[in-house]
């Protein structure tokens, strides 16, 4: 089962990416950068192996950032 508090972080720096393009650009090109940088003050709660997930991840776009994501997730 997937810590809530995964799906937490999850929803929260996928919701930044939609409404903030310049953070959605941060997170696409350097994922380390953005969730040490946090949104608007806030930091994400992840573990080191969710984090280590999020970094690995590779893509253009927020969708196949929310697929590859959800896959893993599973």
């Amino acid at each position: 089962m997937i810590p809530p508090s995964c799906l937490e972080a999850a929803f929260s720096f996928l919701s930044a990416a939609v409404v903030n393009t310049q953070f959605k650009n941060l997170l696409l090109d350097d994922p380390e950068l953005a969730l040490e940088n946090g949104y608007l003050g806030e930091s994400f709660q992840l573990t080191n192996e969710e984090r280590a997930l999020l970094v690995s991840i590779r893509v253009d776009t927020l969708t196949e950032l929310a697929k590859q994501l959800s896959g893993a997730l599973v």
